[in-house]
């Protein structure tokens, strides 16, 4: 026991989760409920230019626009589904880098066996919201703290329309 704060060496603090405008940064870990608030906010983009094509067809109906939509996607959300993804994976202190394999596994699955990239990418994800990390320090640091279910909420709500509207 420390004299100075009473505090074990063994108790855990968790600490604020990663802010989702520090795209650089690679540091800290997500728990499941602070990484589905991460996928609402990278999902709601695709989602909004979804229920606009749908609702308004002839704004996609020039191809320029189609271009730009999915070029802002590949440079605005990919990185930050990458970074959402590590900082999951740090939370069960594992390296990042797993990504890279997910990554090529999509690249495979898409180009030579002409396989959805979310068909697995989907069962990944669903696998790191079920899971539950360390609840103590790791080398990425303390857990963070616990956030609402709202980010869940909204993900999954946004999830099920997009799929209905299909």
């Amino acid at each position: 026991m420390d004299n100075e704060n009473n505090m074990s060496v063994n108790e855990v603090t968790p600490v604020s989760p990663p802010s989702m405008l520090s795209f650089l940064s690679y540091s800290g870990r997500f728990g499941r409920l602070n990484f589905a608030q991460a996928l609402a906010v990278i999902y709601a983009i695709p989602f909004i230019i979804t229920i606009v094509s749908k609702l308004a067809p002839t704004l996609f109906f020039h191809s320029l626009t189609k271009i730009a939509a999915i070029v802002f996607i590949l440079i605005a959300l990919i990185p930050m589904l990458i970074r959402a993804l590590a900082l999951r994976l740090h939370d069960f202190n594992w390296s990042g880098t797993i990504i890279m394999f997910a990554i090529a596994a999509i690249f495979l699955a898409t180009f030579l066996f002409k396989i959805p990239g979310y068909w697995i990418l989907a069962p990944f994800i669903l696998i790191l919201l079920l899971i539950p990390g360390n609840k103590k320090n790791n080398d990425y640091g303390a857990p963070s703290q616990k956030s609402t279910y709202f980010g869940l909420v909204i993900f999954l709500a946004m999830v099920v329309v997009n799929t209905l509207m299909k």
